[in-house]
């Protein structure tokens, strides 16, 4: 028997991801990817967490 072991040198181009599952993701975590698309999402908004607390100016009550 004869095992094909022809190894290609051109590169697999890598999968696109898909933009519903993306988009699912964004609106509500869930799954494998749930804890480090909250974690991402997170480091992403803390900016503007930070102006907006910065723009509103809260006060101590």
């Amino acid at each position: 028997m004869k095992r094909n072991n022809k190894q290609s040198s051109e590169s697999t181009p890598e999968a696109k991801p898909d933009p519903e599952f993306i988009a699912q993701q964004l609106r509500r975590p869930s799954g494998g990817f749930a804890s480090e698309v909250g974690k991402k999402m997170n480091q992403v908004n803390e900016p503007l967490y930070d102006l907006t607390l910065e723009v509103m100016q809260p006060e101590d009550n």
